[in-house]
């Protein structure tokens, strides 16, 4: 008798890809997002999904009922970039703006009247050919702000943090795909 209690049961190993791309009303399909001109750079250190509900518990005086329920909820992808270009900045910081002229680009930061209130799709894509791809989804915008430490010997380390905002009618924040292996272990 086959033991199929594991059969869900992976250990993932290893990082991914971040995508991003202006969100347009729709999450875009797959080979829309995940083009070159949507990379935003290249992880280190990984990507953290994090989902945190807020609970309330009601309980009687005396001890006998409860009820718990979620009054709240929050998610976030937070993620390491050690290799990114200048000229995507403005897709974490909403009041950045980027001018090219000539082989010059100009990317300026800061004044609040500058904020174009864009959300972004961001796609981070595990790539596992034993256990399968896996690709997390989300929508919204850095809230972490922005931090350029430039030091001899190290790289320079871009840490967004993405804060979701509802996708749909139902109010997800997260969407998790799961695609079979490409290769029988």
């Amino acid at each position: 008798m086959a033991d199929n209690r594991t059969a869900d049961v992976k250990i993932p190993l290893g990082s991914g890809y971040i995508y991003i791309a202006e969100y347009k009303g729709s999450i875009p399909a797959d080979e829309t997002i995940e083009t070159a001109d949507n990379l935003f750079g290249y992880v280190q250190k990984g990507a953290t999904i994090v989902y945190k509900p807020e609970k309330k518990t009601i309980k009687d005086d005396m001890g006998h009922v409860s009820r718990t329920i979620t009054t709240s909820e929050e998610a976030t992808l937070k993620c390491g970039f050690i290799a990114w270009s200048v000229k995507k900045l403005p897709q974490l910081v909403a009041t950045g703006r980027k001018a090219t002229v000539g082989n010059k680009t100009t990317i300026k930061i800061g004044g609040i009247s500058n904020d174009d209130g864009l959300r972004y799709v961001v796609r981070f894509v595990h790539p596992d050919k034993e256990l399968g791809d896996l690709r997390i989804t989300i929508v919204g915008t850095n809230t972490a702000g922005l931090s350029l430490a430039y030091a001899m010997e190290e790289g320079t380390l871009l840490e967004p943090e993405f804060t979701a905002e509802p996708c749909d009618g139902e109010g997800t924040l997260i969407i998790m795909e799961e695609t079979a292996p490409t290769v029988s272990v």
